[in-house]
C-alpha cells in the first residue's frame, strides 16, 4: 500500500503539469512557454521534497511502531524467563527439602 502511496503521488503532479502544459502551448509565445516550463520544474522540484518528507515521516513513524514492537517483546520474553527460573528454583527447593 505505501509503494502504491508514494507511485500516486510522485506521478500525478507530472501528468497533470503536462496536460496544463500543453493545453496552454497554442496560445503562448515562445518566452512564456520557457517561463512556464521553469515555473512546472520549480513545482514538480517542490513536489518531489515534499513528498520525499512525506515519506520519511511515515518510514520514521513506522520504525517507532517496530521499535515498540520490539520491546514489548522482549518485555514478554523476560517475563517468560523469571516464570521459568521461578519454577526451576522451586522445583530445586524441593528436591532439596524432600531428602532432608
Amino acid at each position: 500500500m505505501l509503494s502504491t502511496m508514494k507511485m500516486f503521488l510522485a506521478v500525478v503532479p507530472v501528468i497533470m503539469a503536462t496536460i496544463v502544459f500543453c493545453s496552454l502551448l497554442p496560445a503562448l509565445t515562445l518566452l512564456e512557454i520557457f517561463l512556464v516550463s521553469i515555473g512546472m520544474l520549480i513545482l514538480l522540484t517542490l513536489h518531489i521534497w515534499v513528498v520525499r518528507e512525506i515519506i520519511k515521516l511515515i518510514d520514521f513513524r513506522h520504525r517507532l511502531k517496530l521499535q515498540q514492537e520490539l520491546r514489548e517483546i522482549d518485555f514478554e520474553r523476560a517475563k517468560q524467563q523469571r516464570q521459568i527460573s521461578d519454577i526451576r528454583s522451586q522445583r530445586a527447593n524441593r528436591g532439596r527439602n524432600h531428602f532432608r
